[in-house]
């Protein structure tokens, strides 16, 4: 079946979701300078509070400090799975880096 770590796909994951986080910082931060509105509500409360990053940067920690401690403390199948968790929340967030690129650019 899914093993993480026969796959090497958890660097890969931990990676994409690393990359995509900075993406999507960077390219908010100079479309909200170009006086481009950011579209997601509950970062905007966090922009205007000044938690965005804070935030972000928590929920970006969890995504990958959960997956990496249970597949090295719980030694089941199930563990392995977890690596889905920052794998996905990375593609969304190239995805949503990309959008930003493709708003700012037009």
């Amino acid at each position: 079946m899914f093993n993480a770590s026969e796959l090497k796909i958890e660097p890969v994951a931990y990676l994409l979701l690393i990359v995509g986080a900075l993406g999507d910082w960077a390219s908010t931060r100079f479309g909200v300078s170009l006086g481009l509105a950011e579209g997601n509500t509950v970062a905007a409360s966090l922009m205007n509070s000044g938690q965005w990053m804070t935030t972000d940067f928590l929920v970006i920690a969890v995504c990958i400090l959960v997956p990496y401690i249970l597949n090295r403390i719980v030694k089941t199948k199930i563990a392995g799975y977890f690596i889905g968790f920052p794998l996905v929340a990375g593609v969304i967030k190239i995805g949503v880096s990309l959008w930003n690129l493709n708003l700012i650019l037009c």
